[in-house]
Order: C-alpha cells, then structure tokens, then sequence
C-alpha cells in the first residue's frame, strides 16, 4: 500500500462560510502525508469557538488516523508481519488468523468479483508486483530481486516481463474466488485454496492479495462511521484524493463541488467538470498517472485479470458514485479493466452512477449516467 496512487480529485470548494449560512461555524482542515502512501485530508465544519470543541476535533482526527494504520498494517503488502503479507506467505491450502479488517475486505473483494464477472480481482498481486507497481518498487527500481524482475533505467523497465510468468501469475489470481473466509468465537480466518500455486523455474509461487484497488475506499467508510459517531454533520474525508466521503456542506443546498481532473493533462487544475455531492461518496480510477512506456507502448497499473497485461481499453478515467466508498473504489478499478463496450454496458445495467472518459487518438469522449442536477454548470 506504500504506494503513490494517482491524485485524482481536486475539490473545487473555499472553505469559509457563505453570508447568512450558519454564520456560527467555521473550518478546520487536517492532514496526513503518510497514509496508504498518500495524502490524507480531513475537513470539518463546527462550531469551533471553544477548546472543548477544537479538542472534540483532533480527537475525531486522531481516531482516523489510528484506523487508518490499523487498516494498513492488516493490508500492506510492504509491512512485514501484515495480514497480507503472512497470506502470501502462507502454503496452498493453509489458514492464518487475520484481522476484521482483511477479513471484511476480503469477503466484500469475493462479492465484489462475482458482481463485475471477475474484472475486480485483488488476486492479481503478483502480476502487479511483476509489471513493476508493486510497494518495493518506490523505494528502489534498480534492484533485481526476485527471479523475474527487470532491469529499470530512468523510471521505466528496460524488458518487457517474461511471457512465462504473465501466464503463470494469470492462472494464480483466478484462483482468488475459491479464498475461504470464516468468523469463529476465537476470530477471523483466511484460507488460501489449494489450486493457488505455479511452479515456473524452479520457484514455487502462491497467491497474492493486492488490495489497492479497494482500500482507501474503505478507509473513508471507515473514517466517516468515526465522525458519524462524534455527531459531527459537515465535512468530508479524502484517501490521496482518489477516494472520499462527503457529509453535506454547510450552505443552503449542502453540496460540495468536486472536480474531476482532466486525464489528457499534467495540469491537475484543469477538470472535465464539476460534481455536486452531498452524503455520499466518490471514487475515480485512471491510467494516466502511474505509467511507464516501454517500446513505444505505454503500461499503467490497473490489471486486466483475464490476460494478465495493464488493461489496453479506450477508458482512461471512471468515476463512481455510490454509497460505500469501498465498493466505489473497487468497481472504478473493474471498469478500467474492462473495454469500453463492455464498461458501459455494466455500469447501465447495474445502475451505477458514473461518468467514464474514453480516449481514441487525439481525441476524447465522456460517457454518463448522471443527470444534469449532479453536474455544477460552468
């Protein structure tokens, strides 16, 4: 989870109190730089005239923030001793002990999966490790580790990853819908299936479980449950800028203007448009960010878990509203994998509220499912 994922959302939003509109309130804006190997952001509205109520609102922070590390320490694939880490660890039909949090997540990756007909799979692990998005390669792309690494120059690998192992790693997430979970009185349980293992070389490789597509969305859900609990009413939360949660905001109609950026630009202030949002949530996935060319052809890092390669779709930014965060967060990510054809088809089908750029050439195209009154009018 050490791992910078793209800043996408930029909130069009001033932070003082409109004339007339609970004139009694004001703002307070926290932050973090270390969480999930982002930016975290808390903004709250209150009467913050007294200490009491100041001390009221760096407890609620602090209160994240801890969850925030709970929930990386149960899902980081670059701490040691994580829930992750120990089931990558873990042989081919064995069961470890997890916390609630992997174990929620994990149960709602498995429904999640069967939703979008597999395209959401955090069994492509190893796959993302492979082609070079993993946490380790934050720190130092210069170093071959592990039998298939490459070598990297300037940010980018030289070779393209080894034909062998795109198969072998492909065949291991599909492995991921036969992960068993189970709640007993002593606690939490994951069991990796028997079938997650390949063999190429002589290196015996087993499930993986990369929950970046998901866990900052869950992290808001999580964070917003806090705040809920403190009765506070006005505010959001962001996990690096690609997953929030919004209470409503304290003008006449309570929603928040949000933009989503511009994909076709290194200008992050320039938005496609703007979204009215209010007790809800938002999640944007994109390929623009966290990219590398390689022989002319350009790799970012959301899989395509039936071909095991960066997903080569026309979609280059998705966008969901929903009420879970969590759920936002993972089913961006399916889209992105999926062509476009196919993403349209399911965001309609099922009723998602999501807005989709696709790119074809030098050109581009917006698809919806939101009516005008979501949209702030330019």
């Amino acid at each position: 989870m050490k791992r910078l994922l793209c800043l996408l959302l930029i909130l069009c939003c001033a932070y003082n109190i409109p004339q007339g509109q609970a004139e009694n309130l004001s703002s307070r804006r926290f932050s973090s730089l270390d969480c999930f190997g982002s930016v975290a952001t808390l903004v709250l509205y209150d009467d913050f005239s007294t200490p009491e109520s100041l001390d009221r609102a760096a407890s609620a922070w602090q209160e994240i923030l801890d969850r925030f590390d709970e929930i990386e320490r149960s899902i980081s694939l670059d701490i040691a001793d994580s829930d992750a880490t120990r089931f990558t660890a873990a042989k081919p039909g064995e069961t470890i002990q997890v916390s609630e949090h992997f174990f929620l997540l994990t149960e709602m990756a498995l429904d999640l999966h069967a939703e979008t007909e597999g395209m959401y799979n955090p069994g492509v692990g190893l796959l993302v490790d492979l082609w070079g998005f993993s946490p380790r390669f934050l720190e130092d792309n210069t170093k071959t580790t592990l039998p298939y690494d490459r070598p990297w120059l300037e940010g980018h690998p030289l070779l393209m990853p080894g034909e062998e192992y795109i198969a072998a790693f492909t065949q291991l997430a599909a492995a991921f819908p036969n992960v068993i979970c189970t709640e007993t009185d002593t606690g939490f349980f994951a069991t990796k299936p028997d079938e997650a293992y390949v063999i190429v070389g002589d290196e015996t490789y087993t499930l993986m479980l990369d929950f970046g597509g998901i866990g900052k969305g869950y992290a808001c859900d999580q964070a917003i449950s806090i705040l809920e609990a403190y009765g506070y009413e006005y505010g959001y939360i962001s996990a690096g800028g690609s997953s929030m949660r919004f209470l409503s905001k304290p003008t006449q109609d309570g929603n928040w203007s949000v933009g989503i950026r511009n994909p076709f630009t290194t200008d992050t202030a320039d938005h496609v448009c703007a979204l009215l949002l209010q007790n809800t949530s938002m999640s944007t996935s994109g390929t623009y960010v966290n990219r590398y060319t390689l022989n002319g052809n350009t790799y970012h890092h959301i899989i395509d878990p039936e071909t095991g390669y960066p997903s080569k779709g026309k979609l280059v930014s998705a966008t969901i509203i929903g009420e879970s965060a969590a759920r936002c967060d993972a089913l961006t990510t399916a889209l992105i994998a999926m062509d476009a054809e196919r993403a349209q088809r399911f965001a309609s089908e099922n009723g998602l509220l999501c807005l989709l750029v696709f790119q074809s050439g030098d050109s581009h195209s917006t698809f919806t499912t939101m009516d005008d009154t979501m949209f702030q009018a330019r």
